[in-house]
């Protein structure tokens, strides 16, 4: 018998359009176009990851956000996902502290990735089921 996983809240920072396919591999999406309001709101949940597509980065510090996230969020895997596959983007997401980056516009790519990492966090599902605890 598989144990019942704390929270399966994944945060999805301009690509609201993997919501459904996230919903049928049993997440639980939420979806911000404005990255402040997923800063805001990763302070609320505790999600088990938070995926940024990269896409028009005008007005928008991706190093500054991703940092902010690890910050607010130790825990919480952020995964980016850069359908261009530029260079200059990936490197900048790795370093900020991205755990990992997804190429292609392929969704069911990014689903796949998104369930495999979440599948191989082992401290935060722990601490997560402990704070439930009465």
């Amino acid at each position: 018998m598989t144990q019942e996983t704390p929270t399966r809240t994944v945060l999805l920072v301009r690509c609201g359009e993997l919501a459904p396919p996230l919903k049928k591999a049993g997440f639980e999406p939420q979806s911000f176009r404005d990255p402040s309001s997923a800063l805001a709101r990763s302070k609320k949940v505790q999600p088990r990851l938070t995926l940024i597509r990269s896409g028009d980065l005008e007005g928008f510090d991706l190093p500054t956000f991703i940092k902010d996230l690890r910050r607010e969020q130790p825990f919480t895997d952020v995964l980016l996902w850069e359908p261009e596959g530029r260079a200059t983007v990936v490197r900048t997401g790795l370093k900020a502290g991205a755990k990992d980056v997804v190429l292609g516009e392929d969704a069911e790519e990014v689903v796949q990735a998104i369930t495999e990492i979440v599948a191989a966090q082992q401290f935060l599902p722990k601490m997560l089921e402990i704070e439930k605890r009465p």
